[in-house]
C-alpha cells in the first residue's frame, strides 16, 4: 500500500515539473511576442502567438481562457495589420471560450 502510495506521489510530482516547464516556455512565448508587439511588428508578434496558441491547445484544451486571451490578442494584431476577416474569426472564438467560461462559474 505505501509503495502505491509513493508511486502515485511520484506521479504527480512529476507531472507538476511538466506543468510547470511549459509555464515557463508560455511566459517566453509571451515575452517574445509582446516584445514584437511593443515595437509595432505585429507579423512577427503574430508568428509567435500562433505558436504559442498552438502549445496551448496541446496542453489545456480549446476552451481555456489563457487561450481565449491569446485569441484575442491575435485579433487585435490581425485587425491593426488590416486582415478583418482572421481578426474577426479570432475574436469570436474569444468570445465563445469566455462565454462558456462565464457560464460554468454560475
Amino acid at each position: 500500500m505505501i509503495k502505491h502510495l509513493y508511486y502515485k506521489l511520484h506521479i504527480v510530482f512529476q507531472l507538476s515539473l511538466v506543468a510547470a516547464q511549459y509555464e515557463v516556455f508560455f511566459e517566453e512565448l509571451l515575452t517574445q511576442g509582446n516584445a514584437y508587439y511593443n515595437q509595432g511588428d505585429y507579423d512577427n508578434a503574430i508568428i509567435i502567438y500562433e505558436d504559442l496558441l498552438a502549445e496551448q491547445e496541446l496542453i489545456y484544451g480549446n476552451n481555456n481562457v489563457q487561450i481565449a486571451e491569446t485569441l484575442t490578442k491575435l485579433g487585435e494584431m490581425y485587425s491593426l495589420t488590416d486582415m478583418s476577416n482572421i481578426s474577426e474569426y479570432y475574436f469570436q472564438q474569444a468570445i465563445t471560450i469566455f462565454e462558456k467560461s462565464f457560464q460554468t462559474r454560475k
